[in-house]
């Protein structure tokens, strides 16, 4: 997938203190919400940022760890499907096993489906105590 330049650019016009939109969602601020939204019978309230604070927002430097990520080089772009073996087991096969885990495959030979079924077994002394503290 390629970047679109123009389009992330046009994203980051929109970017600006004059488009700020701050939602504060605590129960503090209760008393204050003298607006009901029609749909949902949401209580809010909307006030004008002050000027001195966009001004001030137009002058900051961005925090220097503040960056697009690296490219992830596991992401594919090449979503073809490998040709699956005609031999298939009629039985999961064990492929892995240690102290600790075991994992067993066998392809769906019907849709071609990747599934994963997970069977966890804990052995802990805590087992009769409740999750509630």
């Amino acid at each position: 997938m390629e970047d679109n330049a123009e389009a992330i650019q046009m994203c980051l016009d929109y970017l600006r203190p004059e488009n700020a939109n701050i939602m504060i969602f605590d129960e503090k601020f209760n008393a204050e919400l003298d607006k009901m939204e029609p749909w949902f019978k949401t209580r809010y309230t909307d006030v004008e940022i002050q000027r001195d604070w966009i001004e001030r927002w137009k002058t900051i430097e961005p925090f220097p760890d503040f960056h697009m990520p690296v490219t992830n080089i596991f992401l594919t772009s090449d979503f073809t499907l490998i040709p699956m073996s005609k031999d298939i087991p009629k039985y999961p096969v064990k492929i892995h096993s240690d102290t600790i885990s075991e994992i067993w495959y066998r392809p769906d030979p019907k849709f071609g489906m990747r599934e994963c079924y997970m069977n966890f077994h804990f052995i802990t002394s805590v087992r009769h105590e409740s999750l509630e503290k």
